[in-house]
């Protein structure tokens, strides 16, 4: 069964297709009012959440140009599927992701090292590759509807790793804000994260390839990345937590010149948003 908030995500993108739909149908009108009253309910209406409209089928299938990775979101109805797919760059270099078979391309560098979400139809292999120049890796993930999938490409030595992370949210609650801690850093052994600047502990001892997750109050909030007990990288402000949005936080290695290659770790963060 699709957990709550994806439904939800789910249910904004179907409502946004049923108003694209309402001159042409009075059912789709009527379908359009009902959700529209569950989502404002919910408080997500300006959450974001109405920009999932179409399936972003870049890495779905073999497409052959842009125009033809936009379909119909959903045509068995969402609830059978809803499913979401993120990339993230960990290195310093910009990469690409790529399509297998299609032309469409996503690019990734330090300004923008994660995605947004990506609707892709639920049980649906994605495949591809990520990376830059020589050193790249192959993409295949299959994702199970109501998931949500976040592919990190990891800098080895003369290599690019991936970590494939899966995650199935249900606590979704209007009045906080969710966050997400992403341990992706080889160097950063039990690694955690704390409020920037005080010694409070909001995740610890995070192993390797792993997540954790947990509700806040929606404030203005700073974190700082800890491993074996020690802060290590420049902490990271997440700015003004909104009530009823969801954040990302990722461990990943230090940039090469600072400290050295492969002897530390640094903090990159994200809010979680469905790709229009």
């Amino acid at each position: 069964m699709m957990s709550g908030v994806a439904w939800l995500l789910a249910s904004a993108a179907r409502l946004r297709s049923l108003l694209n739909a309402a001159p042409r149908a009075g059912a789709a009108r009527r379908q359009a009012g009902l959700l529209k009253a569950v989502l404002l309910k919910a408080g997500l209406l300006k959450a974001g959440l109405l920009n999932a409209v179409l399936v972003h089928a870049m890495l779905v299938g073999a497409s052959t140009s842009a125009h033809a990775a936009e379909i119909a979101l959903y045509d068995t109805g969402p609830a059978q599927d809803a499913a979401f797919v993120r990339f993230v760059n960990a290195g310093a270099l910009p990469v690409e992701v790529t399509a297998a078979g299609g032309k469409a391309k996503l690019a990734l560098n330090l300004a923008k090292p994660a995605s947004d979400y990506l609707p892709v139809r639920g049980g649906s292999a994605v495949k591809g590759a990520i990376g830059t120049g020589a050193h790249s890796a192959a993409i295949d993930v299959t994702i199970a509807p109501g998931e949500f999938v976040t592919v990190i490409g990891v800098p080895a030595a003369n290599a690019l790793t991936l970590q494939i992370l899966r995650d199935a949210p249900d606590d979704f609650n209007a009045l906080k804000s969710a966050l997400t801690f992403y341990s992706a850093a080889p160097a950063c052994a039990k690694a955690g994260l704390q409020v920037a600047g005080r010694a409070v502990d909001l995740f610890r001892d995070v192993a390797l390839a792993s997540t954790a997750r947990r509700l806040i109050n929606p404030v203005a909030l700073s974190v700082q990345l800890v491993c074996n007990g020690k802060p290590s990288g420049a902490p990271v402000s997440l700015g003004a937590l909104a009530a009823g949005q969801r954040y990302s936080v990722f461990a990943v290695p230090a940039v090469p010149a600072a400290p050295a290659a492969g002897t530390g770790a640094r903090l990159i963060a994200a809010t979680d948003i469905v790709a229009r």
